[in-house]
């Protein structure tokens, strides 16, 4: 997992600029290269791929995900017999991450548009999400009226305040 710390100053100015790093939260399940795949589309796609953290997280008895050498450096979690859990493995993802905006994503789950990381940031605004608790939806599907947030963006505020997923689910939806 890469990680890049920025001192207290570095992170003010990239707040004066709007340069908000944004953690991606990746639950990956036997994905193997298409699980990378979208990863590099994630980046590829981000108008400031150097303010934007991937993290994978995956099952600890998933060999496709463990065998990868570029998933295999993320987050893996305790083996649970029969059970694929996405939350779980979000919840992971995001108590190793480091960035402002906390965004949930699966291996099904891509960017429509280029600069989609400019996109989120103008939607933040001024907010600072090291400091505001708030949660936006995202939508990943065809029904407007959808109201369950799947693959939500939360800042860190809300994340240190509510935390992610409740640990009770194991997944959400067909994640």
């Amino acid at each position: 997992v890469t990680r890049h710390h920025l001192s207290e100053d570095t992170r003010k100015k990239a707040l004066d600029l709007g340069e908000i790093r944004i953690s991606l939260l990746h639950a990956t399940y036997s994905a193997g290269p298409a699980a990378v795949r979208v990863r590099d589309t994630w980046l590829a796609m981000a108008e400031r791929p150097d303010l934007v953290e991937h993290i994978f997280a995956f099952n600890g008895d998933d060999p496709i995900s463990a065998e990868n050498d570029e998933i295999s450096t993320g987050c893996a979690g305790d083996p649970m017999p029969g059970r694929v859990t996405a939350v779980r493995n979000w919840n992971n993802a995001a108590a190793a991450s480091i960035g402002g905006l906390l965004m949930v994503v699966a291996d099904d789950l891509t960017p429509q548009d280029m600069g989609w990381d400019r996109k989120l940031r103008e939607l933040v605004g001024s907010l600072d999400p090291t400091e505001v608790a708030f949660a936006l939806k995202v939508r990943d599907g065809p029904r407007p009226d959808e109201h369950l947030m799947r693959h939500p963006v939360i800042s860190r505020a809300y994340y240190r305040q509510y935390g992610l997923f409740d640990p009770r689910y194991d997944g959400i939806g067909a994640d």
